[in-house]
């Protein structure tokens, strides 16, 4: 099965793979907001054993350097809020989703955008959870 959609139709908000988009970046912003032991939790089972990050420097990151980083990172941003939206699924093929989306992230003021297009892998050992296997973020003048 595969299934594409064209630029800027509307993917449902209950689609599963806009659900990990917003429960992902949820445990993201509370880890680095306040350090909460449950959201890091929630980070690590989400991330694919292969994930490759491209970062908005254009460097790319693998999943261990990732969870290294983001596991010295727990409550360094107070305040921090991460939105997503303009999520829409771009690809879906059997086992895999590629989804594409916008990120502000925001605290005392500061602002930054991103857009992020990600592959998210079904998980072959847990039914209905979705892993990243692969990002790519670029960064948007506010």
């Amino acid at each position: 099965m595969t299934e594409r959609r064209s630029p800027g139709t509307s993917t449902p908000p209950d689609d599963p793979a806009v659900a990990e988009v917003r429960r992902f970046h949820g445990a993201l912003a509370l880890w680095l907001a306040a350090g909460e032991a449950d959201a890091f939790a929630a980070i690590e089972g989400a991330i694919h054993e292969s994930l490759t990050l491209i970062d908005q420097d254009g460097d790319q990151v693998s999943g261990a350097e990732l969870l290294t980083a983001l596991g010295r990172a727990g409550g360094s941003r107070p305040g921090l809020a991460i939105d997503v939206s303009e999520i829409e699924v771009i690809l879906r093929v059997e086992g895999g989703t590629v989804v594409t989306f916008c990120e502000r992230h925001s605290t005392d003021g500061e602002r930054a955008r991103r857009r992020t297009t990600g592959l998210l892998l079904a998980d072959p050992d847990r039914p209905g959870v979705l892993l990243w296997r692969h990002v790519h973020e670029t960064a948007v003048s506010s």
